[in-house]
């Protein structure tokens, strides 16, 4: 297409967030060929006709912006209205109020808390911080895309590789210290070899970790792929 250029070019100044972002290039898209066709249906050469059609379609700074305020999501105009230096912060602080109701729910259910002290300390607290912080990037950016709709390419680079790693890091610690429990139970149970609790209490706590790894890998990645998902539906392009 010959206006891909400077479509991209109107794009990268264009603050608008998908799918309204990409329905109007498209509809844009579509105009500048039918004016490009007629000018040269007119008589003119390919270079007068381009000249021609960028010029009955040029954008300034003040369409853009009136563009941008018009789509602005409400929780966006919230933001706006704090100064730029606090609006970060408000983000932060808005991606960890989902993970805050969280933790206190968890906190709240004894059986939950009983689960997680069978696993025993540092290893749990060392895969719940790494979970909670793994989970807490991707709600934030959850926020930022859904809520705020700020799809600026900061937001946009959906770095999958990167989740995956992290997860696999995160399944890692868990395993080690599954398998460290183990090795405590099998010690254990070579010194009194006829004291069948101990097996079955070793192994039962020793399935904490991992169980607890995998419930927070597996809401890491299904906060990731929603998002991915969202952003395919709405036709944004994912840096």
């Amino acid at each position: 297409m010959i206006f891909e250029a400077e479509l991209h070019r109107l794009s990268e100044g264009l603050n608008l967030p998908y799918p309204e972002r990409a329905d109007f290039l498209n509809e844009l898209r579509e105009d500048l060929s039918e004016v490009y066709s007629s000018y040269l249906d007119s008589g003119m050469n390919e270079a007068e006709a381009y000249a021609a059609t960028l010029k009955d379609f040029r954008f300034g700074p003040d369409d853009l912006s009136l563009m941008a305020k018009t789509h602005q999501s409400f929780f966006q105009k919230i933001l706006n209205l704090v100064p730029e230096s606090f609006q970060n912060l408000i983000e932060y602080l808005s991606g960890m109020v989902p993970l805050g109701l969280l933790c206190y729910a968890i906190e709240r259910e004894i059986a939950v808390m009983n689960f997680i002290q069978e696993g025993g300390s540092p290893g749990m607290y060392a895969i719940i911080l790494i979970g909670l912080y793994l989970l807490g990037l991707e709600v934030l950016s959850a926020m930022r895309i859904v809520f705020f709709r700020d799809h600026s390419n900061r937001n946009l680079n959906i770095e999958t590789p990167n989740v995956l790693l992290g997860c696999l890091g995160l399944m890692l610690v868990a395993t080690a210290w599954t398998i460290m429990g183990i090795y405590n139970t099998a010690n254990a149970m070579s010194l009194n070899p006829s004291a069948m609790d101990i097996l079955f209490t070793g192994f039962k706590e020793s399935l904490v970790p991992v169980s607890t790894g995998l419930l927070l890998s597996a809401m890491v990645v299904l906060a990731h792929f929603a998002t991915r998902h969202i952003l395919h539906k709405w036709k944004a392009p994912m840096v």
